[in-house]
């Protein structure tokens, strides 16, 4: 089972979620602590990675370092869609505040 961590997220002007920036990433160490470069990921790429029964997990910087904004799951959208969503979904650390580019 990998551990990855999410950094940032890139949404389109019509608030879809189109790419992720995410790194394999070491939990034993540290947060932040990668295993290779943060690189561009689909929302093919997350799903399949929880769907493998990885770790996913969103990170953000905060006054006392990098926190933990929790894991994302596979979630479905009414039209049938398949989306991902947020574990804890609490302000401030949901997937619509994470850093964009």
């Amino acid at each position: 089972m990998a551990h990855y961590v999410v950094t940032a997220v890139r949404i389109n002007d019509d608030d879809e979620i189109e790419l992720f920036m995410w790194a394999k990433a070491n939990p034993a160490v540290s947060r932040g602590r990668y295993l290779e470069n943060p690189h561009i990921a689909s929302m093919e790429d997350i799903i399949a990675a929880i769907r493998d029964g990885d770790v996913v997990e969103m990170t953000f910087e905060s006054g006392i370092g990098t926190v933990s904004g929790g894991k994302l799951l596979e979630g479905h959208l009414p039209s049938g869609e398949v989306t991902v969503t947020e574990e804890r979904a609490s302000p401030g650390r949901m997937i619509d505040d994470l850093p964009r580019f």
